[in-house]
């Protein structure tokens, strides 16, 4: 085949053409282009120096451009061409879509770079106007400068290897944050999109990056305001938690995460009511979710439910993650923004497990407290700081006739009660809301009552006082009572002082007694000092009766005590009385098969006939005494005022019609040597006495006097169950004796009396003025001495110890004590201790002759 045929077939445009442009031959592929008489518009020589050579020519169905791109040496030459006319509408095409996209990349507010490796180092190459503006950086300062130097070191490493990876073709992961710097120092956030082109024909990185730096400030503030948030609901010392509006967690605390047992990881962020499945193992609507949705139905989750406010209250039983039940008070509300926006709701849940039981206790001590209020006699009432009533017991009606409610949110000046006594009681009220301290007056009535009113302050938990609670008792009973008291008190101090004047009196009188009487008993009866002495006894035995007087008013015992025939007593007495008074009447009443009693029938008639004198004398111009004996039972508490005994007593009343007594007077009847009488005419111990006696026979008396209406005595003594003995007359001779006894007293002219007596008497006599001395003499002497007298009571060493130590030396000593004093529980104490006897000085010889003698037989 020749080189013709070989043209002819190339899909190449090949053409021969002459020296000054003539095509002379064209192949096929070539004619459409040239035609048979085309004509190049260059020259050979043309086309040499400009290879590859273009020129445009018409074709059918427009125009092409040809470009020349090898020519043949020679006066004619073979060209090789091509048709460039889609290569240009390619070219043309790809600038304009390369100026599009680089008006959009311009038109981005963002910064956008395109990222090459320039000589080994990845940098960039281009870089839109948002970039230069968000950086501060242009073209020409990052121009030969690795894209990283401008990168936190701290991410650097991480960017290095990802676009090392992506300009070798990996068109992985291309999302990116991290921290740069701009040129002027200012660090910055970016969001990094990357992906992997071609610019300029070889691989490149095209890099979208947004500044978030606002975005992660306002992420770190939003963080840390969570944070605090979350610590703020983990200082709360309860369980806490709170919801968004979707129903997402978005705070749960440590006491949340006790009580439930679920981490707050586990919750954080999560809905479909996790919070309640927590709570109550399922997934329930809880108080919370009332505060965003009303229409929510709480079911049988709370035993009440209430709304004040804004907020949710509820109060329930629940168990804690350990099982532990407990009662709780739930509190919900919204949870607002700024801008007062709700954006979701808070939860609280307190365990008032302690404050539930004790309200408990606390309702039910109100409970107690209102019916104690209501069963007490005393008036209880409770005032606010209007000084209205806000409760007032039943026991107000016993006083006033009015019922409770009549008091109810009325004041005292509303009501005008107490009458005349209203400014005090609300001064006393206002005192007690000024100062908040208790206040205790007592407030006496016309009526002759007396009421205890007791004032205390309620506060409240802030300290200010809110209410005022009173008590108001009647005390005029008490009042009476204590009088009683106070004058049996009074009595037996100066009865006390009575006693010690007496014991001296009858040591004096023991002498005087005893010497008198072996003087008399050694005269000649009719003589001058037999007469004497009769007198001296006589004016001693006198003396030995007002001292007897005076001891019955002091703490001592009767003298010879014997059950008597009460109405018999009065009887007999009211009778003598009745004869010297013929200007007043005397009634009796008295009351048959009346029990006896035991008493000292000469004390007893003496009573009875003081207060018939003393009756008499309020009575000058005459009147009536009513005289009256009954059986009464003697309560504990009346016998507790009075000091006696409870049980059965005899009463002996005696009423007059005279002037009666005003309080003054009635409080000091019973002191010695006080009298309403002139001087001379009385000596104040008549009552004194009676008082003495009765109180001596372990009994007592009340006296009720109003001033003109006359006076009432009434005598209460014990009951006996022992029969009246009749009296009988013996004639007495003076016993003697031969034994040996130690008297012991530390008056000597009381021991010298005593032991003449006894010489007297026939007796042996050793004599000890004190106790030492007569352990001394009983321990040398002990088998001679029959019998000890011994005076209970003496100086440094008393009755008692001499005798005690006296039993040291002989258990079965005998011994007879003896005292000024009456027999009194000392004296009884001793008789105990296994004294034999007990002489009352002043004793007569046939007092001490018969006692001697009782001892020894």
């Amino acid at each position: 085949m020749d080189w013709v045929s070989i043209l002819h077939h190339l899909p190449i445009p090949v053409a021969r053409i002459k020296n000054d442009g003539t095509v002379v031959y064209a192949n096929p592929a070539a004619s459409k282009y040239l035609g048979n008489d085309a004509k190049i518009p260059l020259s050979l020589q043309e086309l040499r120096n400009h290879l590859p050579a273009r020129w445009e020519t018409e074709v059918e169905g427009g125009k092409c451009a040809l470009e020349v791109t090898e020519v043949r040496e020679g006066e004619e030459a073979v060209l090789i061409f091509q048709d460039l006319t889609e290569l240009i509408s390619t070219r043309k095409a790809l600038q304009e879509a390369q100026d599009r996209f680089h008006a959009l990349i311009e038109g981005l507010s963002h910064a956008v770079s395109i990222i090459q490796e320039v000589d080994g180092i990845p940098q960039h190459v281009f870089i839109n106007e948002a970039f230069t503006e968000n950086t501060g950086y242009t073209l020409e300062d990052l121009k030969g400068k690795p894209f990283y130097e401008m990168i936190d070191p701290v991410s650097r490493p991480l960017l290095m290897e990802r676009a090392r990876k992506r300009l070798e073709g990996d068109r992985g992961h291309g999302y990116y944050e991290f921290r740069m710097t701009k040129k002027d120092g200012t660090p910055m956030w970016i969001r990094l999109v990357s992906s992997l082109i071609v610019y300029g024909g070889k691989p490149a990185i095209l890099a979208s990056a947004h500044d978030i730096t606002d975005l992660k400030e306002a992420k770190d503030v939003l963080r840390q305001a969570n944070e605090r948030f979350q610590n703020i609901l983990n200082a709360l010392p309860f369980a806490t938690f709170a919801i968004d509006l979707a129903g997402r967690v978005i705070g749960w605390n440590k006491t949340m995460e006790y009580i439930t047992g679920t981490p707050v990881s586990e919750v954080m962020g999560k809905g479909e009511r996790v919070y309640s499945f927590s709570l109550y193992g399922d997934k329930r609507p809880i108080l919370i979710d009332k505060v965003l949705n009303l229409e929510v139905e709480l079911g049988d989750t709370y035993s009440d439910v209430t709304f004040r406010g804004d907020v949710w209250y509820a109060r329930g039983f629940m168990k804690d993650s350990k099982g532990v039940e407990s009662f709780f008070l739930a509190m919900a509300s919204p949870l607002r923004d700024s801008n007062e926006q709700i954006i979701g709701a808070v939860e609280s849940i307190i365990d008032i497990t302690r404050q539930y039981a004790a309200e408990k206790a606390l309702k039910a001590s109100e409970e107690r407290f209102r019916a104690l209020a209501e069963e007490t006699p005393d008036v209880v009432m409770l005032f606010d700081r209007e000084l209205r009533h806000l409760y007032c017991n039943k026991a107000i009606t016993r006083y006033t006739k009015l019922p409770p409610e009549a008091f109810i949110g009325k004041t005292h000046r509303e009501l005008n009660f107490p009458p005349g006594r209203v400014d005090e009681v609300e001064e006393a009220l206002r005192e007690v809301l000024r100062t908040g301290r208790t206040q205790r007056k007592q407030l006496a009535f016309e009526n002759g009552s007396t009421f205890d009113w007791l004032l205390a302050p309620i506060a409240s938990p802030e300290g200010i006082v809110t209410h005022v609670i009173t008590t108001a008792r009647d005390i005029s009973e008490l009042r009476k009572m204590e009088e009683v008291v106070v004058r049996a008190e009074k009595m037996e101090a100066i009865g006390n002082l009575a006693g010690g004047i007496a014991h001296d009196f009858n040591n004096v009188l023991q002498a005087i007694m005893g010497y008198a009487t072996l003087i008399h008993m050694n005269q000649p009866e009719g003589s001058d000092d037999f007469t004497r002495s009769q007198l001296i006894i006589n004016a001693a035995t006198s003396a030995m009766e007002l001292i007897r007087r005076l001891l019955g008013f002091a703490r001592s015992t009767p003298g010879k005590v014997e059950p008597l025939d009460v109405n018999e007593e009065v009887a007999t007495v009211a009778q003598m009385y009745g004869r010297t008074k013929k200007e007043i009447e005397i009634h009796l009443k008295l009351e048959s098969e009346l029990p006896t009693i035991e008493v000292d029938r000469v004390g007893i008639e003496q009573v009875i006939l003081n207060i018939l004198v003393n009756a008499g004398q309020a009575m000058p111009e005459g009147g009536d005494i009513y005289i009256e004996t009954s059986s009464v039972i003697i309560d504990e508490r009346t016998a507790r005022v009075h000091k006696v005994s409870e049980g059965p007593f005899v009463r002996i009343a005696i009423t007059d019609t005279g002037i009666g007594m005003d309080e003054v007077t009635l409080s000091r009847i019973f002191e010695p040597f006080f009298t309403t009488k002139a001087p001379g005419e009385g000596t104040g111990l008549g009552l004194t006495t009676a008082y003495g006696v009765v109180r001596a026979h372990r009994g007592f008396i009340n006296v009720y006097s109003e001033r003109g209406h006359g006076t009432t005595f009434s005598i209460y003594l014990p009951a006996s169950d022992e029969r009246k003995k009749e009296r009988a007359e013996v004639r007495e001779t003076i016993p003697r004796g031969s034994e040996t006894v130690l008297v012991v007293d530390d008056e000597l002219p009381v021991l010298d009396v005593a032991a003449d007596i006894l010489t007297y008497l026939g007796y042996r006599v050793f004599k000890a003025a004190s106790g030492e001395e007569a352990i001394r003499i009983y321990r040398d002497k002990s088998g001679e001495i029959d019998l000890v007298l011994l005076d209970m009571i003496m100086p440094r060493m008393n009755g008692k110890e001499v005798f005690l130590k006296l039993k040291e030396i002989n258990p079965s000593v005998c011994v007879c004590i003896t005292s000024g004093y009456t027999q009194t529980p000392q004296a009884q104490e001793i008789i105990d201790l296994g004294v034999r006897g007990f002489i009352y000085k002043p004793y007569t010889i046939r007092d001490l002759a018969h006692r001697m003698r009782e001892i020894l037989a």
